[in-house]
């Protein structure tokens, strides 16, 4: 068994796992880490749901 990765991507939240699969997508091998005993239990668990807020300010405001 090998254990050497590309890249080692520490947290499995939302963007820990995307940054992965990013690179995973490109070929590399990727080692994600992650302390809690599941993945999202972070940052990720206590969000309020809302990806983009709708608001827009004018450039140079």
């Amino acid at each position: 068994m090998s254990f050497d990765f590309d890249a080692t991507v520490v947290g499995a939240g939302a963007v820990g796992l995307a940054c992965g699969r990013a690179l995973a997508k490109r070929g590399l091998t990727v080692l994600v880490l992650e302390a809690a005993p599941h993945i999202g239990q972070g940052v990720s668990s206590r969000n309020s749901e809302v990806i983009h807020g709708g608001l827009y300010y004018p450039t140079g405001s």
